[in-house]
């Protein structure tokens, strides 16, 4: 059968960019395949003309992808096509379980014993909970065990050494220290994570010719999807086994790569020419997805990456309704906004966000109003996350201040100068059935060695804790940040993170006193923790990380401001670092936008809580084409008389250091700016701004 035959007996409708992938089938091949490009349907397409019109033995092919849900949608979308009996004779497998059957092979050869493997998320944060507790003397929170096994994720995956591992600084820890007692506990209990499965038969093929060699005659043929998800020892993997025979084929988009967290080494595309003189870069740039609206502004944004190979997405469909900016004048109201949206719903219609918590006040919202609605994920963590607990506990604490057991974990973060001895003093000291405050206790006790600075600290705060009953437990919430303390606490530590007490803060505004917030926050535990309101529903709340891969008539996004997404404190910044990370902050907008057919709309505000609102870069540079502000923005050829006579009162300017932000006042000499979410007011020389390039005047 040749190619013309094999497309008419299969009925295979291809571009020539897709043909021209399909019919490359020796040496090594890179496809880079935009959003709603047809990738999978290539694959399966490829893998169809290998066996029925090349005549390769289909058990010598092996197709590797990122998850087993793609595995199996890869099998049944081939044998749809070529039926079940050829689809059986083929390996369609993640790299996890490629790595599984080098294992085995090697214990069966060496008769060794097998290592049990964690294969439950909760079994491995179960050991590091534990781990953590011997070594700390502290209990973590559920946040924290997360975190630290994502940095274990990625140390094994990126091949980091212990001085790389020991730069790690997370959560205050010696992350080294924790790294390896975990490491150490596998061994002395026979015990195996999915990144040793990776590491040990990394090992195995290196070391042992024989085994490599037998994989490496088994599978001739190695096809890769989701390649910008792979991590750096997965690519180590398949160069080691498609070195003998040298038919790898790659598909990927490094534009796509999102998971940086968990070792995806999308530079590993970057370098694929180089890692493989001989190879071919193909591409596949028709989106048939979205409408030519969402598709030419999502190139527009994407090129301003530096980091990425030059690709130029067209699409196939129409222009289709402008991108739309829903502007409210404040952060609350976009759950009402959103719950109107969701009852006169009929199309698939998806809310992304870039961090889970964003969905909780639209869950609460939803669940009080008996609003159906689908939820990818049913993440819990917010309520077990420091900032939320310790507020809970404040809350709690003011309405019983005889307590002792919460004030034991909150009793430091005020800033009053209270010890643990003189805690530990008043706690033994302390008749827990008097019915009177556990704060009139440490009082005595401070008097008594004379502590008068202790003493009045002390005091101020149990009069805060008073004046927080009288207040709605949205102004509770603002008054613990701002008022007693608690704020300040977090900044020294370096661990605030305001996200989490403005979605908290959302909640309370919908649960007026502090009793029924406390109430709420364990009933809507409950809520997510159960997924949807509704499986069938057309309504659905995802993370964009969540939503990859998939794709909707209509696309609402929340949460875009600069800060949440953007994550980077700068957006500006010319550190190495910061412009690493600016990168994967774009590459995930851009996979939010994607995901789009129909329609895509945003939802700003104007206010979050009394606190203005910038407007967001990224939906300023996607929609209104206020190109980002590279290098080249601060660099036109300007006088300073030119670039004075641009200064206006109320226009808004770029800072290299500081970002957005609104001139407020222009003299003679100086420029006055107010910046956003900075809470910085500055005074600029105007001739060092020009001379220096520091000021980007924006036109819209």
């Amino acid at each position: 059968m040749n190619y013309k035959e094999f497309k008419v007996k299969y009925n295979i409708q291809l571009n020539n960019q897709q043909e021209t992938a399909v019919q490359r089938i020796d040496g090594q091949t890179l496809l880079l395949a935009v959003p709603g490009s047809g990738k999978t349907t290539v694959i399966v397409s490829r893998l169809g003309y290998m066996v029925n019109c090349l005549h390769i033995n289909p058990r010598s092919i092996l197709t590797m992808t990122f998850s087993k849900a793609s595995t199996m949608d890869m099998k049944q979308r081939y044998a749809r096509v070529f039926g079940c009996e050829q689809a059986k004779h083929l390996l369609f497998s993640t790299i996890n379980a490629f790595c599984n059957s080098v294992i085995s092979v090697y214990e069966r050869s060496n008769n060794k014993t097998r290592f049990n493997l964690l294969s439950e998320e909760k079994t491995r944060g179960k050991i590091i909970r534990d781990l953590y507790i011997s070594i700390y003397h502290d209990y973590p929170t559920e946040n924290t065990i997360g975190e630290i096994g994502r940095y274990i994720t990625y140390a094994n995956n990126m091949m980091l050494n212990d001085k790389q591992i020991d730069d790690i600084d997370i959560l205050n820890i010696d992350f080294l220290e924790m790294f390896n007692a975990y490491k150490k506990f596998k061994i002395a209990n026979n015990l195996m994570d999915f990144d040793d499965q990776l590491k040990y038969a990394y090992s195995i093929l290196r070391r042992y010719s024989d085994i490599l060699e037998y994989f490496q005659n088994k599978y001739k043929y190695i096809n890769v999807d989701e390649a910008q998800d792979t991590s750096k020892i997965q690519h180590c993997i398949i160069n080691l086994l498609g070195k003998k025979h040298g038919n790898i084929f790659m598909v990927g988009d490094e534009d796509q790569s999102i998971y940086s967290f968990r070792g995806a080494y999308p530079q590993a595309l970057l370098g694929f020419s180089k890692t493989y003189p001989q190879a071919k870069v193909l591409l596949m740039e028709t989106n048939y997805r979205s409408t030519k609206e969402i598709v030419n502004k999502a190139n527009m944004f994407i090129k301003m990456n530096k980091e990425r190979h030059n690709k130029n997405m067209v699409a196939n469909n129409e222009n289709g309704c402008k991108i739309t900016n829903v502007v409210l004048d404040e952060y609350i109201e976009q759950y009402e906004y959103l719950a109107q949206l969701a009852k006169k719903c009929t199309d698939d219609t998806a809310v992304l966000y870039r961090n889970n918590e964003s969905a909780v006040p639209v869950i609460d919202y939803f669940s009080k109003h008996n609003i159906p609605y689908r939820c990818k994920e049913n993440d819990c963590l917010f309520f077990s996350h420091y900032i939320v607990m310790d507020i809970v506990s404040i809350l709690q604490f003011s309405m019983d201040t005889t307590n002792v057991d919460i004030f034991e974990k909150i009793y430091y973060k005020f800033g009053t100068g209270l010890t643990k001895d003189i805690f530990l003093k008043a706690k033994n000291s302390y008749n827990r059935g008097s019915g009177t405050s556990f704060l009139d206790t440490i009082i005595i006790v401070c008097n008594s060695i004379n502590n008068s600075y202790v003493t009045d600290n002390v005091k101020r705060l149990k009069g805060n804790l008073h004046n927080i009953q009288k207040l709605s437990a949205k102004l509770a919430v603002r008054y613990i940040v701002k008022i007693m303390g608690y704020g300040c606490y977090l900044e020294k530590s370096k661990r605030f993170d305001e996200s989490k007490i403005n979605i908290l803060t959302a909640l309370a505004c919908e649960n007026k006193t502090i009793q029924k917030l406390i109430e709420r926050l364990a009933t809507l535990k409950e809520i997510v923790s159960q997924g949807s309101l509704g499986v069938d529903c057309s309504f659905s709340l995802s993370t964009i990380h969540a939503s990859k891969g998939l794709e909707y008539d209509n696309v609402i996004i929340i949460d875009v401001k600069d800060g949440v997404l953007p994550d980077v404190d700068n957006i500006y910044s010319t550190a190495p670092e910061d412009i690493k990370q600016m990168e994967e902050e774009r590459r995930l907008f851009y996979v939010g936008i994607t995901r789009a057919k129909k329609s895509l709309t945003f939802i700003s505000c104007k206010k979050q809580f009394d606190t203005p609102l910038a407007p967001s870069s990224f939906i300023r540079q996607l929609i209104y084409e206020d190109s980002a502000v590279t290098e080249q923005g601060f660099n036109k050829n300007m006088t300073v008389k030119e670039f004075k006579s641009k200064l206006k009162i109320g226009g808004y300017v770029v800072h290299k250091t500081y970002g957005d932000g609104k001139i407020t006042n222009v003299d003679d000499k100086y420029v006055y700016i107010s910046f956003y979410n900075k809470d910085i007011r500055s005074t600029f020389d105007i001739k060092t701004c020009a001379e220096n390039k520091l000021l980007f005047i924006k036109t819209k």
